[in-house]
């Protein structure tokens, strides 16, 4: 793998190379009429070049997420120090004042020089249209502080460039890792320039950031549509209970069991070596005070944003989808960081002297919720069972907390669930998967939601799988869990090759085994089926078979701007590069007479 991204990497060396001849990269400071051609030349040919390698190796170098709680995607988690390996290319060949004191670095020296310089504003360019800002922001914690600060200026100027919801995102990104960056300040730095001039350098970028989340930008309140402020200022809102307990969580993580430390650490060298002494560490009573700090500017910002909450807020707050668990309300989620929020700061003793802000929190959530919300689990299950159905809303709610336990009350409660109730069950199947070490553990937890799951009908159950492959399509960590020989013999002996033998007990039987499938791994199931369709092996045209409309409606959800169905013809012509028969020409015939091929604005 690493001999691939080594040839991916001299692929771009020679693209700025070749581009370098018309004029020194370095000098690439800004758009202009006579700029902007080499500029998106130079990104096109680095995004073509992105997309080859992601066909090589299997896994994304385009639009990389690595801070997704609620998604598990492992894969891109395990791939972290190649993505580093490419981000650290670009980074160390820019010309950041720091550039040359990188020369000295022990383990990454001889990556310096090995390209044309960029200029820092091609440098960020090239990360924004790559969508790989995940990479800095992980990147400033391990660099030295001079360097994090020019990185954090260039990023601060550019910002405005992103859409809206990537811009909001990565503010909260940067805060909390700027935040994290001072809290470990008393173990040691790097910094050629005064070290306390980069500390009031971080700490001006870190309340500047907190500034940026209520500039004109992202305040809607200059808006005309009031639904549209309200509906901006609740997903603020949100964002800020979370993002704030991050950082308070911060304080009590082990810092020496970063993880992500060994790839993107870099350092000015041996400073033994080189009798230049680059290294500080500010005393202890100095860190807590810049905390104390930190931690008022974050009180200050959230307290400022609850506390003249409209009441009409939380009408178009109860109405709306959340923007991230989809089958609750943007209310509910609030409400759900809110407790989250609450506990945290109650079992650490965070805020705690700041009455204001947790009266200004319980008003939040509401007085129903809040008096339930600080049940256990344990609490919740015995009022349901007494009789307090809608504690079951609750405990959906709080699927983060669930455990085996849960899972078999619920199933046994299965009756008072709502079709959005197990969807909920999936996105924690989705989320738990992260934390779960073992395939073992893994599997008995699916096993438990399986339970659940066959209890429905094929139309419930076609709903929650049809949710699940729409949101996580890209990023299913359930895929391990398939087996394509169990699959193939699944269909063979199906009747799905033979309606006419089919009754409408075996198909209702097959109908839940196949979305079973779909649900473990949709790529390859509905991908097996355009294989069928537009193979020689096969002479009937199944997929679109009347009673296989159920099917056919998963190519039409959408994947990257384009309906799976698209998708899964453009893997299979320009990457897997299989060669077609004439069954293609009906097989599309089929599909525009079905309409599986739709227009989306």
């Amino acid at each position: 793998m690493d001999s691939i991204l080594y040839q991916f990497i001299d692929c771009i060396t020679l693209i700025l190379q070749q581009e370098n001849l018309h004029g020194q990269l370095t000098l690439l400071s800004s758009r202009t009429k006579e700029t902007s051609y080499f500029i998106d030349k130079i990104i096109t040919s680095i995004i073509k070049q992105v997309k080859i390698l992601e066909s090589n190796l299997r896994f994304k170098l385009y639009n990389i997420k690595i801070f997704t709680e609620d998604s598990c995607n492992l894969e891109i988690r395990k791939n972290i120090p190649i993505l580093a390996k490419f981000y650290n290319y670009l980074l160390l060949n820019t010309n950041f004042p720091s550039q040359q004191l990188l020369r000295k670095d022990v383990r990454l020296d001889y990556v310096v020089g090995t390209c044309p310089t960029l200029s820092v504003y091609l440098f960020i360019q090239i990360i924004w249209h790559l969508k790989c800002e995940d990479l800095l922001v992980e990147s400033l914690v391990h660099i030295p502080l001079d360097l994090c600060v020019q990185i954090l200026e260039t990023t601060f100027k550019h910002i405005n460039e992103l859409q809206f919801p990537r811009a909001r995102r990565l503010v909260f990104l940067l805060i909390c890792k700027v935040y994290y960056k001072c809290l470990w300040l008393h173990l040691g730095t790097l910094s050629e320039q005064n070290v306390m001039e980069c500390v009031h350098q971080l700490i001006t970028y870190f309340e500047k950031l907190l500034d940026f989340l209520v500039n004109p930008m992202f305040d809607t309140s200059h808006t005309s549509c009031s639904n549209e402020k309200y509906l901006q200022h609740g997903i603020l809102v949100k964002n800020m209970l979370h993002y704030i307990r991050k950082c308070m969580h911060s304080k009590i993580e082990n810092y020496w069991k970063n993880n992500l430390a060994a790839s993107f650490t870099l350092t000015y060298g041996n400073f033994n070596e080189h009798k230049m002494n680059y290294y500080h560490i500010l005393p202890v009573d100095e860190v807590k005070s810049i905390i104390t700090r930190l931690d008022q500017k974050l009180t200050n910002l959230l307290v400022n944003q609850i506390k003249h909450i409209e009441p009409s807020e939380y009408i178009v707050w109860e109405n709306t989808v959340d923007d991230e668990i989809t089958i609750i309300s943007l209310q509910q989620g609030i409400a759900m960081e809110c407790h989250y929020f609450i506990e945290f700061v109650k079992q650490n003793k965070f805020f705690m002297t700041n009455e204001k802000l947790l009266l200004y929190l319980k008003q939040l959530v509401g007085s129903r919720k809040s008096e339930e919300s600080v049940l256990t689990l344990q609490e919740l299950c015995r009022k349901i069972t007494d009789g307090r159905s809608h504690g079951m809303r609750e405990l959906i709610k709080r699927y983060k907390e669930w455990d085996l336990s849960i899972l078999d009350f619920i199933n046994e409660k299965i009756e008072l669930l709502r079709i959005y109730d197990v969807s909920v069950i999936l996105e924690y199947l989705h989320y738990i998967f992260a934390y779960l070490h073992t395939n073992a553990e893994k599997y008995r937890v699916y096993v438990s939601v399986l339970r659940i799951l066959i209890q429905l009908t094929v139309n419930d159950l076609h709903y929650v799988v049809q949710n699940y492959v729409e949101q996580h399509f890209d990023d299913n960590p359930l895929e391990y869990l398939y087996n394509e020989r169990c699959f193939t013999e699944f269909i063979e002996k199906s009747s799905f090759m033979d309606p006419c033998e089919m009754t409408d007990l075996v198909r209702t039987q097959e109908l839940r085994i196949l979305l079973i499938f779909i649900l473990l791994n949709s790529k390859e199931v509905l991908s097996k089926f355009v294989m069928y369709e537009i193979g020689v092996e096969f002479s009937n045209d199944f997929m679109f078979e009347e009673n296989m409309s159920l099917v056919r409606s998963y190519y039409t959800l959408n994947s990257n701007q384009c309906n799976i169905l698209m998708y899964i013809l453009k893997d299979i012509i320009f990457v897997q590069r299989i060669i077609l028969c004439s069954r293609f020409i009906d097989f599309m015939d089929n599909v525009l007479s079905h309409q599986v091929i739709q227009c989306y604005k």
